[in-house]
């Protein structure tokens, strides 16, 4: 779970800095790399088993696994947002869980910050 969250913060500063230097497609390329090589290729791989286990000794890592997935795609859309607007807007949208997160959750993925790194 600490891999896709470096990853996903790795992602958010070369994207900030790529927005920032215009340098429009290697931020794509730093998004879709995100996507197709940490999220898609390794992370769902790695938690497959985790989320599979329903036992009752596996609560926790398997609440733990869903949650960083979790962040780990809703982020993932933020920061794809200025790129595939339409797309990342409906799939937002339908996201698990959206509409229950108090006053404070924006009612869309333009209203929502961008995401930064967290150097923590």
């Amino acid at each position: 779970d600490k891999f896709i969250i470096s990853r996903l913060m790795a992602c958010c500063e070369t994207v900030n800095t790529c927005f920032a230097n215009y340098k429009f497609g290697d931020a794509q390329q730093a998004a879709y790399s995100y996507w197709m090589n940490d999220v898609c290729d390794v992370y769902l791989e790695l938690i497959k088993p985790v989320v599979y286990d329903k036992s009752d000794e596996n609560k926790d890592n398997r609440w733990t696994a869903q949650a960083a997935l979790w962040v780990a795609i809703e982020a993932g859309l933020r920061i794809l947002h200025p790129m595939m607007p339409f797309v990342t807007e409906e799939l937002w949208q339908r996201l698990p869980g959206r509409g229950t997160l108090g006053d404070s959750e924006p009612e869309s993925i333009m209203l929502a910050q961008f995401p930064l790194c967290n150097d923590a």
